[in-house]
């Protein structure tokens, strides 16, 4: 809760960072594929500063990890990709120390269990549940993971676990990554820079965001509320359940 970055509009919630995901997607990609740097770097910083006013550091960790490669990926500047490298690392202690609960997440990242009945809760849960799930998981439904507080975002990866089984969670990251993949070698073809840049760019923020919710869920980086990509809710379908629970049984 060190950042709140939706309202409602109609009883439906509405995050105006998902759209300016797109935004910068497509402006990025126009400014690259025409070698114009100030225009793409200058909309790409005006989104990061928003996002830190917000205290929204899993977002802007996410446009900013995408932005860097795709600046490498269509120029090829090892050196000024180093210093973006080198900007972001400031950035990130600069945010570390400016903000309460990122200090909070990077001391829980580091050690769950130091204070695992209040600020390590989530994390340890995630943990347990992913382990409690196996290879197979307990079932689609017979999880206790999804009462957990923020489980539809931050712990998706966890939830999956649980209940689907590690087997098919890793499933569900590897069909991320292999449409990832099948972007970046169908824009290979294109005839348009901007169509090749777009569809690069879009690729690396499915597998940048995927890698934050993934690794998040089991402690290997920090909690950022960064949701899986297709799975921003991880409540499966009353409907679905003797479907998949079928599927189970027939082994």
């Amino acid at each position: 809760n060190g950042a709140k970055n939706w309202f409602y509009v109609a009883g439906i919630s509405v995050q105006p960072s998902e759209i300016v995901k797109l935004s910068l997607l497509i402006i990025v990609s126009y400014y690259m594929s025409r070698h114009r740097m100030l225009p793409w770097l200058f909309f790409a910083v005006s989104c990061l500063g928003v996002l830190m006013l917000q205290k929204d550091l899993g977002t802007a960790l996410m446009y900013y990890g995408t932005t860097l490669m795709l600046f490498y990926a269509s120029s090829g500047n090892l050196f000024l990709t180093g210093l973006g490298l080198a900007g972001g690392a400031g950035a990130a202690v600069m945010g570390y120390k400016m903000f309460a609960h990122v200090k909070k997440r990077v001391a829980i990242w580091l050690n769950p269990w130091s204070d695992y009945e209040n600020s390590g809760f989530q994390i340890v849960q995630s943990l347990m549940a992913i382990a409690s799930g196996g290879l197979f998981g307990q079932g689609a439904g017979n999880g206790w993971l999804k009462g957990i507080g923020a489980a539809n975002t931050d712990l998706v990866f966890g939830v999956i676990s649980e209940e689907l089984g590690l087997i098919l969670a890793l499933c569900c990251v590897a069909a991320i990554i292999l449409l990832a993949l099948f972007a970046v070698k169908e824009a290979s073809t294109a005839r348009s820079s901007f169509y090749v840049i777009a569809a690069c760019a879009t690729a690396m923020i499915f597998v940048v965001q995927t890698m934050l919710n993934v690794f998040g869920s089991t402690d290997l980086l920090p909690l950022t509320g960064v949701t899986l990509p297709f799975a921003d809710n991880a409540s499966i379908p009353a409907y679905a359940v003797p479907a998949i629970q079928a599927l189970y049984s027939e082994g």
